[in-house]
């Protein structure tokens, strides 16, 4: 294969494609028919793997109904807890965030994950 066709397979798959979903399916089915097309075989194997769906995601503070998204497998139920908005990933930061609501600006990132995982760790070792 060359860059202009694996550039194409990157466009005619560029849509969300969840694990599990009808997406995911058919761009496996593609992917196959490319492999079926270089004379090769390829075989899809369904497996299961946890679920879930989001059916609403509330955030109240103070009263007031803050727009929010939920996390996949996140559970649910009510918590009540100090809430707090984490300006920046900094350790003194971090280090405001046990035992209270956090709220980013945009997506939890893998490395700011990490670095709160981190501070938690710390603060349970001491």
């Amino acid at each position: 294969m060359n860059a202009e066709q694996i550039m194409k397979i990157f466009a005619d798959t560029a849509y969300i494609r969840t694990g599990g979903s009808p997406e995911e399916l058919r761009t496996a089915q593609y992917l196959q028919d490319k492999i079926a097309g270089l004379g090769l075989k390829a075989e899809i194997v369904p497996f299961d793997v946890p679920m879930s769906r989001i059916q609403e995601a509330v955030l109240q503070v103070g009263g007031v109904e803050v727009t929010c998204k939920g996390y996949l497998c996140a559970g649910s139920g009510e918590v009540k807890a100090p809430f707090y908005y984490l300006r920046d990933s900094s350790p003194y930061a971090l280090s405001k965030c046990r035992g209270k609501i956090v709220m980013i600006d945009g997506y939890l990132g893998y490395w700011v994950y990490h670095d709160l995982l981190e501070q938690i760790n710390a603060l349970i070792r001491k």
